[in-house]
């Protein structure tokens, strides 16, 4: 999960409690499985919203609970818990904040009033994702999320959240030009609010993204580079009054290290440079370790349980923002190390 302010916010406020992501890639991995070499062998079948239809899970080690330490002082702050149905795939995600009486340095995730946020998946028959309920604080935000599929193929989502009394309807729909997404367009009672534009290059690798909002001249480029053997290499983006970079950086097929920078931060933004540091352990995903300011410091942590037990990514390839979980839209490594949703 990334983070990120910028004008998108302009229609934030239907995920209310759950700070903003990353512009988009594609590929959101609902998933919480650890293990990197020693994770098991990846999945023979990516397609969306069912990555392994009527097989067994594919990974024999999963992420059980991780326990969040926002300013690094040994103290628990927050936790998610990570329920998981027979088959592997994810079932439900539990956030649940304590703090520990000294103020927060670094959350990622959630805006600091969320005291409680529990995220549940469904899916059909087959094991595809058909949606998934989002409920903040017991019922003071709940946003549920419906999927549909052309075939095995991702075309729209539908958006109802529900908070402070007041109901709000959104869908996301993706057109498709030569089996790639050209478009994704995000409106509300049929005014669009949102829309990116994508182009690719001969690999069918995403280069560029123009994600505009409705009123707004300001729209936002992101271009794209990638590694030879495939991985995402650097996302830089840029709008009318400021730019940053993502940079991800591998080892031994897995995601090490992701940078955000800001060049030109915007006005008055408190948007700071950031490393976020990714941790293994004989094969498995123990650790994050976040460094505000990019000074060498760990200014907050995740650490992660790892346990036995079946785990079978879902991967979705939607951009991020219709998930309204602000989940990330990038595959961090060969075992879906990160979760989403």
């Amino acid at each position: 999960m990334l983070y990120k302010t910028n004008n998108k916010d302009s229609f934030k406020p239907s995920i209310q409690g759950f700070k903003p992501a990353s512009i988009l890639l594609f590929a959101i991995v609902l998933t919480a499985c650890g293990g990197g070499s020693g994770g098991g062998s990846a999945p023979a079948d990516t397609s969306p919203g069912n990555s392994n239809p009527g097989g067994t899970a594919p990974y024999n080690k999963r992420i059980s609970e991780s326990v969040m330490d926002f300013d690094n002082n040994g103290v628990m702050d927050a936790r998610f818990d990570f329920l998981y149905f027979p088959d592997g795939r994810i079932q439900m995600i539990t956030y649940t904040y304590t703090g520990d009486g000294t103020p927060d340095i670094y959350n990622p995730y959630y805006v600091a009033s969320t005291q409680r946020a529990d995220t549940e998946f469904t899916y059909d028959a087959n094991g595809k994702l058909t949606g998934f309920k989002l409920d903040i604080d017991n019922g003071q935000s709940v946003n549920n999320v419906t999927y549909t599929y052309n075939g095995n193929q991702f075309v729209r989502a539908d958006l109802v959240v529900t908070s402070a009394g007041s109901t709000s309807n959104l869908t996301g729909v993706v057109t498709y030009v030569n089996g790639l997404a050209a478009q994704y367009n995000l409106s509300m009672a049929g005014n669009s609010v949102m829309n990116y534009q994508f182009t690719y290059n001969t690999s069918n690798q995403v280069i560029q993204s123009v994600q505009t909002f409705a009123g707004s001249s300001n729209p936002v480029t992101s271009t794209y580079s990638w590694n030879a053997d495939g991985s995402l290499q650097k996302v830089s983006n840029a709008d009318s009054f400021s730019s940053w970079d993502e940079t991800y950086i591998h080892s031994g097929g897995v995601l090490v290290q992701k940078d955000f920078t800001f060049s030109k931060p915007p006005t008055n933004s408190k948007n700071t440079n950031v490393s976020w540091l990714y941790v293994y352990q004989n094969g498995d995903f123990i650790r994050t370790d976040f460094d505000l300011n990019m000074d060498g410091s760990i200014d907050s942590t995740i650490t992660n349980t790892v346990v036995s037990g079946a785990c079978t990514p879902v991967y979705l390839n939607i951009p991020d923002d219709i998930t309204g979980t602000g989940g990330d839209g990038i595959v961090g490594s060969p075992n879906g190390l990160t979760w989403c949703g």
